[in-house]
């Protein structure tokens, strides 16, 4: 049996042989401290349980913002598609009360009753607001429950 010297690192564990140099071993010491280092960072963010929770609820916080976000976008939308829709009725009430009134006397007066009956905007912008209010909090509703 011949005894064989091994001057480098030992290649099964990477660790530096009997008759490593200082240098080695000096390496090898360094390198096994940063592992240790970076186990232990490892096993104390696992036990953070404190930084856990805020990361958690930072992560809440930024979904129900995102979700909240696209609800106020998605009411908005239905608001202003509403809005037109009201424009519109309003709109075509206005072109026939118009065109009644150059027929007579008889027809402009029940012109002048049609547009009397006819919601004024002023009074319909609190039913508006108060309908994208309740819309926008059914959303929130649903969204929370999920």
């Amino acid at each position: 049996m011949a005894d064989t010297i091994d001057a480098g690192p030992d290649s099964s564990s990477g660790r530096p042989g009997p008759d490593a140099s200082q240098a080695e071993v000096e390496a090898d010491i360094a390198r096994t401290r940063e592992q240790l280092g970076q186990t232990l960072a490892q096993l104390v963010e696992k036990f953070d349980v404190r930084a856990r929770a805020e990361r958690t609820i930072e992560e809440i916080k930024d979904n129900a913002t995102h979700t909240l976000d696209e609800a106020g976008h998605k009411v908005t939308e239905k608001l202003s598609a509403a809005t037109g829709a009201v424009k519109s009725v309003f709109s075509y009430d206005d072109a026939t009360t118009s065109a009644a009134a150059g027929a007579g006397p008889d027809s402009t007066v029940e012109t002048h009753l049609a547009s009397r009956s006819r919601p004024d905007w002023a009074s319909l912008a609190p039913l508006m607001i108060a309908s994208g209010l309740a819309l926008t909090a059914v959303i929130v509703a649903v969204g929370w429950r999920r």
